[in-house]
């Protein structure tokens, strides 16, 4: 089921860092050990595409945390080279260094947003509804709660 399926939903495409180093947006400073370069900490369903280039003289370790499928993905990058991934369900992405440096990244995420207005459910109703909604409120992303079953690519069964 896509996110156009459901009338209340929309794509968005939001894109963080640039290929033009001379603007440095997206150009992080390292420091020796694990340096956080992006969170989401959102529950929104999405796909990433994740480009990064090294401008550091030693070898840096990419992790890229997932929800679902994948979890981790840890990949060693050397000096100079760029390395692209796309995931799905993008939650983080950490760089580790032996030195100081710097790295280019850029993430463009898209991801479908749903919300529309609830009311509060009767008494009979399962509590795990429940305590996604609050009386009067908007409530956003109730179908894209975490994926219990992972299809990574497969056709679903």
């Amino acid at each position: 089921m896509s996110c156009k399926d459901h009338k209340k939903c929309h794509t968005e495409t939001h894109t963080f860092g640039t290929d033009d180093i001379a603007t440095s947006n997206g150009i992080f400073s390292l420091v020796p050990g694990e340096n956080p370069i992006f969170d989401d900490v959102t529950c929104n369903h999405n796909k990433t595409l994740i480009d990064i280039l090294s401008l550091s003289a030693g070898v840096l370790t990419i992790t890229i945390r997932t929800r679902g499928c994948h979890g981790v993905i840890t990949e060693m990058l050397g000096s100079g080279l760029r390395r692209v991934f796309q995931v799905e369900d993008f939650e983080s992405l950490t760089i580790n260094s032996q030195d100081t440096g710097a790295v280019n990244v850029i993430v463009q995420k898209t991801f479908c947003i749903c919300c529309e207005e609830e009311k509060e459910e009767s008494s009979s109703s399962s509590s795990s509804h429940r305590k996604y909604q609050k009386k009067g409120s908007s409530k956003c992303n109730r179908w894209h709660r975490p994926h219990k079953k992972c299809k990574c690519g497969r056709a679903a069964k």
